[in-house]
């Protein structure tokens, strides 16, 4: 399996990756995801069980 993330382009995305980082949700995110055809799907996913939560 390939590890299709980046840390941040820009400003905003940067620093959502920081927060996400830093908190408890470190172990369910996946900062800039990208899907078919490399398009970043959101700026952050958030997996945890069946819960699926995106920021874009």
């Amino acid at each position: 399996m390939t590890n299709n993330l980046t840390q941040g382009l820009t400003p905003s995305e940067e620093f959502v990756n920081k927060l996400c980082k830093k908190s408890f949700l470190k172990l369910w995110t996946h900062p800039n995801p990208k899907g078919k055809k490399d398009k970043e799907l959101c700026d952050c996913l958030i997996v945890c069980g069946i819960h699926i939560e995106t920021f874009a």
